[in-house]
C-alpha cells in the first residue's frame, strides 16, 4: 500500500501576535499545519524557535544565521548543488541572514532551497530576527 502524505498548499497565509495554539495551550490551526512554509516574525529573545518546534516538533533541525550564510556559500562552490541532507530533512527551521534585501544572489539561492523542499513535500519555518525586511524579500519572490 503506498505511504500518501498530505498535500502541501504553497499559499501564503498570515497570522500575528502570540496566542495559545502556538503556545501549546490548544491544538495548532489548520492552516499552519498545512502550509509547507511558516515564516515567523518577531524580534531576538521572543521565542520564535519555541513556535517553530512547536509547529515542526521537537526533532526539526535548526540552522541558524551562520550556518547558512556557509550553507549557501558551499552550494555555490559545489555548483550550485545542494547539501541532500539539508534537502531531505522533513521538518527544517531556519533563521534569514541580515541585509538580504541588499544580496539579491542569497535571496534567489534562498527562494529556490525553499521551492525544491516545498517539491519534496518538506516542510520549512523562516526565521525573522529583526526588522522584517529579509522576510519580505523572501516572500516577494515565493
Amino acid at each position: 500500500m503506498p505511504n500518501h502524505q498530505p498535500r502541501l498548499r504553497s499559499r501564503v497565509s498570515v497570522f500575528t501576535g502570540t496566542s495559545s495554539e502556538f503556545l501549546g495551550s490548544k491544538g495548532l490551526p489548520y492552516s499552519i499545519k498545512s502550509k509547507p512554509n511558516v515564516f515567523i516574525f518577531g524580534p531576538s529573545k521572543s521565542g520564535k524557535t519555541m513556535v517553530g518546534h512547536r509547529i515542526l516538533g521537537q526533532d526539526a533541525m535548526l540552522i541558524r544565521q551562520l550556518e547558512l550564510m556557509d550553507f549557501l556559500t558551499n552550494t555555490i562552490r559545489n555548483d550550485c548543488e545542494w547539501d541532500d541532507e539539508l534537502i531531505r530533512h522533513p521538518r527544517l527551521m531556519i533563521e534569514l541572514p541580515p541585509l538580504l534585501s541588499a544580496r539579491p544572489f542569497v535571496r534567489k539561492l534562498i527562494q529556490e532551497f525553499l521551492q525544491i523542499r516545498t517539491q519534496k513535500g518538506h516542510r520549512t519555518v523562516i526565521l525573522e530576527a529583526e526588522d522584517l525586511a529579509p522576510t519580505q524579500a523572501v516572500l516577494g519572490l515565493i
